[in-house]
């Protein structure tokens, strides 16, 4: 009698869970945002943003079975490299840098303020859309204004925006909502203690805006004000803020190459000044 053999049974993974039910999850882990900011990176590195994918991970990696059918689920609309945003030589201010990076990163994937529903949870697209736009931010900074402490932040100003990266790598008005909306999102997290490193610059016109411009417009009266859908307003308190008058010749100039709309461009008083916000 021939022997009897064992059958192996394959055992399937276990299914992997909804957004939902990752989420919340997720929020009874971290009980406290407000403390994030101040908590040892060596116990928030180890947090898992996606199952399987920690915070400190070589590359996030969004489960496809998360994102809409069509090409959000192609690999390359799902997996992000934080060391895309630079590596400095210096491995003191490389692991700074390291630590300010994954951190924003975190405080883009967390429950964010919003304009009408207050604090709300984020979805996978919104990850998708502002972890990249940060990166490509970061990695800009990183090559042009690197900053003194290997931060992000640390040393960029508006101005940088505006004359650096804006007309380098968003040059038109259709690609700049997606960076006004994740530093709008980093602002609200480290004004909340989410995280240290943070758009300061980016916050001082975060009181003044509109509806329409805390949907992802830039801070009112600041140079950044490309909106068109409030331009006398726009005009206005830049006027104030400047010095002009509607009788100035400066102001005449303005109006005559403007027709009517906020100068795109920087004078030469916002050069050596400052951005006005």
């Amino acid at each position: 009698m021939a022997p009897i053999r064992a059958i192996k049974a394959e055992v399937a993974p276990p299914p992997l869970p909804t957004w939902d039910e990752w989420r919340d999850t997720h929020l009874v882990v971290v009980e406290n945002y407000a403390e994030l900011s101040k908590a040892p990176w060596s116990e928030v590195r180890a947090i898992e943003l996606f199952p399987g994918i920690r915070l400190d991970a070589e590359k996030f990696v969004i489960p496809e079975i998360w994102m809409a059918a069509g090409t959000l689920r192609n690999a390359s609309n799902r997996i992000f490299w934080p060391a895309d945003a630079g590596i400095p030589a210096d491995p003191e201010l490389a692991a700074h840098r390291d630590e300010c990076v994954r951190r924003a990163l975190y405080a883009l994937y967390l429950p964010g303020n919003t304009a009408k529903k207050g604090i709300k949870a984020n979805k996978p697209s919104t990850f998708r859309s502002r972890a990249p736009a940060f990166l490509r931010l970061a990695a800009w900074q990183f090559e042009h204004r690197p900053s003194r402490d290997g931060s992000v932040f640390g040393d960029l100003t508006l101005a940088d925006i505006v004359t650096g990266f804006f007309p380098a790598k968003a040059k038109t008005e259709k690609s700049r909502p997606a960076y006004t909306k994740m530093l709008n999102a980093l602002v609200d997290a480290g004004q909340r203690g989410v995280i240290s490193d943070y758009p300061r610059f980016f916050a001082a016109g975060r009181g003044r805006q509109c509806h329409s411009c805390a949907a992802g417009k830039p801070p009112a009266g600041s140079v950044l004000a490309l909106h068109r859908h409030h331009p006398r307003a726009a005009q206005r308190r830049h006027r104030r803020a400047t010095g002009d008058h509607p009788g100035s010749p400066r102001t005449a100039v303005r109006r005559r190459t403007s027709h009517g709309r906020p100068p795109l461009a920087l004078t030469s008083e916002t050069r050596t000044t400052g951005i006005v916000v």
